[in-house]
Parts: structure tokens; sequence; C-alpha cells
């Protein structure tokens, strides 16, 4: 059964009261009964009596804006996009590794893990998308999945699935597409085996290219703030959420309101498949997430059984690899159906992996991957009890009994005002003295171009240890992680956990999680400039403020840097420089740089050029390398800085590099004088909507992304500022503005594709109703009631 309607303020109340859904007597089969009353921007607000009916209800919503992207991530993690899409090495690789690493044996590890609630809420999602797709039909469904043949039915297996690539994005997955490991073939008597490169003596290019598979095209990472106590207007906490995320494909978040009486009741965002919001807020705690610095993965050189390439040495006792094999079915583009079969070699460690050139299965060696998330499957299980929480402190132990987080930082502020930073999650437990005495050749140039740590895995000395509180074998425990709680505030903006609060630097803790006494990121220094720059006022902040931090639109590195750029222009005329065969007068590149404002407003204008710029004048070096003034352990946040004009090689590539710059904007057929508004922008249906904020690592804390096109500007944003809210907490009350940058909805048809997108474009908010009364008086409310009898099983197909 399913009712719509335009919802009373009585009946809202009433739905959204203690007051059941539905009378189930006992003799009567288990029913899913949700409540969906979607309000402005289409938020679904999502009410049950019971976490699979609550589940059920999530599912049914996400599924009406976001189907089509569930169906085919789902088809990837069932291992079967070669045979529905096309049957490239690319896909074909990637059907391999999630036939191997979402194995049957691990699915059942994973479901066995979950609480029956998380197991509850995880089959109603499956069961509210799949009555989505039978009420719509799959003829209706929107253009890129309508009729579709690789639309079918969803279970929980499939969410697992989900959950199992979730956990493993800053791990395994890196070895998802890529050629995988085969034994080495048997050697020909009288001839010698070809010998694999020595990695010691490849090029640092060799090396990139390599690693290359550690590079996301579309890179995250995230800022937040929490401010406590001691700096906010009315002493209560304040949070500020802005997750930096692709605004394509399944790493999109969702915004959802999810209650269950006195169980449940809280609000904010999940990442696609998720039932429970990950970046959340409820009436007494609000937290954020941003990418941590800690590694999730090593590597381990094998030393080979000199008889036998799939056994290795322990102390020089020989270990077999356990062979895995998978098959997966291939549909060429002409039609024809093949196997392809591959066996997977695992150790004790992971499985073997092979990254050539300098990682390669030899007689000799070979080299497995030690996921620590590999069986992290408490990550469900930790987001409920988060959601749960009910104080900083609750929230604290929910972190340290699950440790369930797989690659994030916590960043979470109560009504109280207490301030919390963590890095408490799955990290491979390795400590200092075995980075030292077990790195294995290339680690310094490797760990220096993508973060990666291969180690020693022939002796037992080598292998990684476990806490006492640690909830697995093999990861650091809660007592080894990074924590802090502060009454002023804490921030992140990926770099370590070290400068979580200048005042007190957090140190001591295993060098694989993150550095420590180094050269900060330009956005953590900006953060903590902003936050510096207003407290020295004397005012205390309030929301408004925090918003601000965003939607202030400031660059740090024009503020480092672009009065002695402009120096350079004066006095007239501007320089000549030759570049490449060409002259560039800088003429008109000074001008237009002379009237931007150092910001990534809509209307700064020429800050296109310094998008062009400042890659190549850092460059490989990155600040230190332009700037007189170097980094002081003692002043972190604001050094460097001064651009060493005196400096003649820093002189002449500042020139070069603003004649390149130049040349790059007109081969993009862009005016130098532009606004950012004309040049930056999504587009829907034709319309571009103009797109404030810029480059991340230029120190905008508006982190906004985009690429060039060659003689056609740039493209639609790519990825950047996704949810960005502020949390306020009142007396009697928690009071929020949100804005999801990309919009609710992916299909192109529906009014929530772009609504937020435009609102977020003017620098807009969403005041996000969260109460019963709040619910009821949003202009836009509209209720879905839907009741199903619990399926037995799952049906291969819709009908």
């Amino acid at each position: 059964m399913i009712r719509r309607s335009r919802a009373s303020v009585l009946t809202l109340i009433l739905c959204l009261s203690c007051i059941p859904l539905v009378a189930v007597q006992c003799e009567s089969p288990p029913t899913y009964d949700a409540q969906v009353s979607r309000t402005s921007f289409g938020i679904p607000h999502v009410y049950a009596e019971d976490f699979g009916s609550l589940g059920y209800g999530v599912g049914f919503a996400f599924a009406e804006d976001n189907y089509c992207e569930l169906a085919e991530l789902v088809v990837t993690v069932r291992g079967e996009r070669a045979f529905f899409f096309n049957s490239g090495s690319s896909n074909i690789n990637s059907d391999l590794f999630f036939r191997f690493w979402a194995s049957d044996e691990r699915i059942e590890s994973f479901k066995d893990a979950m609480s029956p609630d998380v197991r509850e809420a995880v089959q109603g999602y499956a069961a509210g998308v799949n009555r989505f797709v039978r009420d719509q039909g799959v003829s209706s469904l929107p253009v890129r999945c309508k009729d579709a043949e690789w639309v079918r039915p969803l279970d929980e297996d499939d969410m697992v699935r989900v959950f199992i690539r979730l956990i493993s994005l800053a791990s395994a997955l890196n070895f998802s597409t890529g050629t995988h490991a085969m034994p080495p073939a048997p050697t020909i008597a009288g001839v010698q085996p070809q010998p694999a490169p020595d990695p010691s003596t490849l090029s640092p290019e060799v090396i990139r290219t390599a690693l290359a598979v550690f590079e996301r095209e579309d890179p995250i990472g995230s800022n937040a703030v929490a401010l406590g106590s001691d700096v906010t207007h009315d002493g209560r906490g304040l949070l500020l959420v802005n997750p930096h995320f692709p605004w394509r494909g399944t790493l999109r978040f969702y915004q959802m309101h999810v209650t269950i009486p006195d169980v449940l009741d809280s609000m904010g965002a999940a990442i696609f498949g998720s039932p429970i919001p990950n970046i959340a807020f409820n009436r007494d705690v609000a937290w954020s997430h941003t990418v941590s610095s800690a590694a999730r993965f090593v590597l381990r050189e094998l030393k080979l059984d000199p008889a036998d390439p799939t056994a290795y040495l322990v102390d020089g006792v020989s270990r077999p690899m356990q062979p895995v094999p998978v098959s997966i079915t291939v549909r060429d583009s002409n039609g024809t159906i093949r196997t392809v079969d591959h066996t997977f070699y695992d150790t004790e460690f992971g499985f073997v992996i092979s990254l050539p050139p300098i990682l390669n299965w030899t007689a000799a060696t070979a080299f497995a991957i030690q996921d620590a998330n590999k069986n992290n499957f408490r990550i469900i299980n930790q987001y409920l009890a988060m959601n749960q929480a009910n104080s900083v402190e609750s929230l604290e132990r929910a972190l340290e009994e699950n440790v369930g987080l797989p690659w994030v930082n916590t960043i979470a502020v109560d009504r109280h005002g207490d301030a919390y930073y963590a890095d408490i999650g799955a990290v491979p437990h390795v400590t200092d003295a075995q980075m030292t005495d077990c790195a294995v050749f290339f680690t310094p140039a490797v760990r220096a171009i993508a973060g990666v740590h291969l180690l020693d895995g022939s002796s037992a000395a080598c292998q990684s240890g476990t806490d006492p509180g640690s909830p697995e074998p093999g990861i650091f425990g809660p007592s080894h992680l990074p924590s802090i709680h502060r009454s002023d505030y804490v921030q992140n903006s990926n770099n370590s956990y070290w400068l979580s609060n200048p005042a007190e630097p957090l140190e001591g803790f295993p060098s694989i999680i993150g550095s420590e006494r180094t050269e900060q990121g330009f956005r953590t220094r900006l953060g903590n400039v902003q936050i510096e720059d207003f407290l020295a006022t004397g005012a205390l902040f309030e929301r408004e403020d925090v918003q601000e931090l965003v939607y202030g639109n400031r660059n740090l590195s024009a503020e480092l840097a672009l009065a002695a750029v402009l120096s350079v222009c004066s006095p007239a005329p501007a320089p000549i420089v030759v570049r490449g065969g060409q002259t560039v007068d800088l003429t008109a590149t000074c001008a237009a740089l002379s009237g931007w404002d150092g910001r990534q407003n809509l209307d700064s204008t020429g800050s296109h050029i310094w998008r062009e710029f400042w890659p190549g004048f850092i460059g490989p070096n990155g600040p230190s390398s332009v700037f007189s003034v170097p980094f002081d352990l003692n002043d972190a946040v604001h050094t460097p800085r001064d651009v060493a004009l005196s400096d003649p090689a820093v002189m002449q590539r500042l020139l070069n590099e603003l004649a390149d710059a130049t040349l790059a904007v007109q081969a993009l057929g862009l005016p130098l004088d532009a606004t950012l508004g004309e040049v930056q922008f999504e587009e829907h249906k034709g319309e571009r909507i103009p797109i404030h904020g810029g480059p991340g690592g230029h120190g905008v804390y508006n982190a906004i992304g985009t690429r060039t096109r060659n003689g056609a500007g740039y493209t639609p944003v790519t990825g950047g500022t996704s949810i960005l809210q502020v949390v306020d907490f009142q007396p009697h009350r928690v009071q929020v503005r949100a804005v999801l940058t990309y919009s609710q909805s992916t299909n192109p048809d529906s009014p929530h594709f772009a609504d937020q997108t435009r609102l977020f474009s003017s620098e807009g908010w969403n005041d996000l109703p969260f109460t019963p009364s709040e619910i009821s008086q949003d202009p836009e409310l509209e209720q879905t009631h839907i009741q199903e009898t619990i399926p037995e099983t799952v049906p291969a197909q819709f009908k």
C-alpha cells in the first residue's frame, strides 16, 4: 500500500508522535511500515517504529532520487560490469576483484558482525529500493537505466557488497582495476628467467606512473571546525561541516532525517547506499568527518620458497599461499559470451598484488597488501552508535568501542560546547621501529609520491601487533590513536592530527597515522588563520560567522603572494617574456590580476589566471621553494611566507609562470579579465549555473574542482564542497542551515536535480526542519505512507 498526500499540520504531528503507524496483531505477518515526509528541496524525513521499516523508508526515498546510480554500483560490486557494459580490461579486472574481495564468505562474516538492528535496517533498505522500482515500473525509470537489463532486485548481500567497497576505498580498492598478480611462469630448462627491474634504480617518473592507481581522478578531502563553549556567543557548540567529494558518481551525499521514537532521531547526510546518516546531528551532538592522513594499508615484500613461488618464508619457515579461484562471465561487443578465470593468492597479510614495473611477482619475491579494513565489518554498527549518542563523551565511547571508521577523522561538538577531534579508525598496527627496521628498498621514493609503505614480510618481528583495546588483531586500539577535547576549537583540513588546535599540538603517535612538526597545507593554515582573525576582534562566534568561513571565499595563496606578483607589473610597462619561442606581453595579465580581489567570488576577475599560475610557480617542491621565510615549527600556521623576490631564480620563475598562465588562459579561449562566474559553472539542460570557490590546494576553504577543455574553457564542476552544514545548538533546540551543492537527485527530470545548486550559487542556505512542528510548517511538505509485508525471498527479476 502507498498513500501520498499534502499533509496537514495535525496529520504530521500525529505521524511523528509515538503513536504506532499501524496496529499489528501477533498473528499478522511482519510488515514494513514507514512514513516519508519530504520538505523543501526534497529532503526525506523517515519515521518508523522499527529498524527494518526505517531502512525501508530510506531506501524507497533514496531510490526515488538516485536509483540508476545505485543500480549501476550494484552491477559493479556483483562483478558484472564486463557482461552488462563492456568487456574492456578495466571492467574485467574490476569484476574479478569484486568476485574475490566481496566473496560469499566475507559477505556472511559481515552480516554476522552486524547488530540485529543494523541488519534489519539494511534488509529494509534493499526492500524499499525494490518497492520503488515495482511501483515505478522498469520502463518508467530515468533514461539512464530505463528498461536496462541490469536493473534487477537488490538484496541484503548487495548492500553488504556496497559497504565492502566503501571501507576499501583508501586501500584494496586501489588495486581493483589494474593487472592482477599471477605466479611467474615455470623456468624452461637451460633458459635464465628475465630478472625484474630493480625498483631502487627506477626514476621518480616511472614510480609516479606506476602509482597512478592511488591517485583519484576527483580527489576527496574536507574541512570541519568544531567551536566550543569558550568561543561561541552563548557558550554552546557550533559545527561547520564541509566535505569535498565528487559531484558525480556514488560518493555523493544524500540528505535524510531518520526517526524511531525513543530510539533514534538524527539528521544529516549519507554516502549512497547507507541506511543511516554518516555525517549528522541530533538534539544534543553533531559531527562531521574529514579524510584522514593515516595509512590504511601497507604492502609486504614476501621472500618466496625457492621450491615453490606460491609459498613464502617467515623466519625461514615456508608457508603456502591460499589459491582462491574466481570466474566471471564476459559478453564481448559482438555478443559472444565467454568465461574469464583468475586465481588470486591469499596470505596471512592479504592477497598478492602486482604493480608493474615496481612490484613484480618473480621466482624470488612477491608482494601482498595488508589492509586494515579487510575485516572492518563494524562500520554500520559504528554509525548507528554515533547517531544514538547524546554527548561528545558518548560519541567518543562509540568510536573507541567499535574502531570502525575506515578512512576519516571525526570532528564533533555537543550542546555543552565540548569540541572534539579524533582519528579513531582502522589503522595497521605498525610501530615507528618497524617502519625503520622493516622498510624495504625504495620506500622513501614511493612514500614521497603516494605515501605507500613497503615493509618486510619475511620476519615475524616485522608483523603487526595488537593493542588490548583493539576490536581485532593487527590494528591499533584507541589508546594509540590521536584525539583531543577543547573548549575553544578543533579543526581539520586533511593534514594530520598534529595541529587540530595549534595551542595544544598532538604529538608522539605512530608515524603511520600522520606526520608531526611538518609544514601544513594551505587549507589547514587558512582554517586556523580565519579562526584567529575572527577571535582577534574580540567577538565570539555566531552561526553567521561560521557560514562566512566558507562563503568568504578567501584564497590564502593570493593573500601570501598576490602583492609580490603584482610588484613585477609596476612601474609600467609590464614585462615581456619569451616562452617556447612565443613573446608574451604581460600587460593584460597584470591589469586583470590588479583588478582581482584575491577571493573566489562569482564577480572576482582574474582568479582563473591564478588557477593556472600557482601550481607551476610553487612547483614540485612546494611553497618553501619560493618563500624567503621558511617553515618555523613555532609558527607553523603562518610559515612559510613572503615571496623571495630578491632571489633571481624565484623572480625568473615568477615571470615564466605568469607568461605560461597567460598562454594557458588564451589556449582555453577565455578572456584574461573574465569573472569567476563566467568560467566556473555547473550545467543543467543547457543552463549554466555559476559556481564560486576554487582549488583547495591554493588555500581555498570552499574547494571546487574543474578540468580544462582545450579551446573551450573549463569543464563543469567535478568535485569539491558537497554537503555544507552549520549546526547551532540553542537552549531548547538545534538550528541547522545546510546546502547540498549538487542537489538531492541525479535524475535530470527531477525538480531536485539542481535546485540546491542554484541555492549554493547564490550563497544561500536551507534552514533544516527537525522537530515535528518545524516539519509540519514546511511550505513544500509532502507525505508518503508505504507498507509491505516482508517478502520471504527476493525475486531474480522485476516482473
